[in-house]
């Protein structure tokens, strides 16, 4: 499960930064320029679609990077 979660929150972020998947690990919102803040709603409308959730407001700031995002998702939605 873990494996196939990574993958998707790795292809989710590639597409909606019009990025290689290899690089998806190197990219930050606010520090790379292709994650500015639309990217950054396209990443979380995409998550939340994907994974069937509602993320809460107070989640939206961990959506920062490929590592924060696969944590947040295991911890808070997704049942084992």
């Amino acid at each position: 499960m873990a494996i196939d979660l990574e993958h998707k929150v790795r292809m989710i972020v590639a597409t909606v930064l019009d990025i290689e998947e290899s690089k998806v690990e190197d990219f930050e919102r606010g520090v790379s320029t292709e994650w500015d803040s639309m990217a950054w709603v396209n990443i979380i409308a995409a998550l939340e679609e994907e994974f069937e959730i509602e993320l809460q407001d107070a989640d939206y700031e961990k959506v920062s990077s490929y590592r924060m995002i696969c944590q947040l998702i295991k911890e808070n939605y997704i049942k084992s």
